[in-house]
């Protein structure tokens, strides 16, 4: 099977103790806002997707450190670290909106 981003991103916090929603977009709204150049190592980053029909609502990431995230991807075909900046730029190439970093308190 493909990678599953918001998968991996749910499992994470699950391994802590606790629940999260299954959906990039829902886990948007997880935590507390946080600033591009406050992201920090276990930050969540997410880009929603533009309006299609698809099952999918975004992409989800963590961030490693300030400059690269971890996340399972199909453009590589498995979990990944890539630079923020290189999967940034593909998924904003690809329509979805700029990416909301979220704090999670665990």
């Amino acid at each position: 099977p493909p990678p599953d981003c918001s998968g991996l991103t749910q499992q994470a916090p699950y391994a802590c103790g606790r629940a999260g929603p299954r959906h990039a977009d829902q886990q948007a709204q997880l935590g507390q806002a946080v600033d591009r150049s406050d992201a920090r190592r276990g930050d969540l980053v997410v880009w929603i997707a533009p309006p299609a029909e698809h099952s999918w609502t975004g992409h989800s990431a963590f961030m490693l450190d300030a400059d690269r995230v971890i996340h399972a991807t199909g453009h590589h075909g498995a979990v990944v670290i890539e630079s923020f900046a290189e999967a940034d730029s593909r998924y904003r190439g690809e329509g979805f909106k700029a990416p909301v970093f979220r704090r999670l308190q665990v």
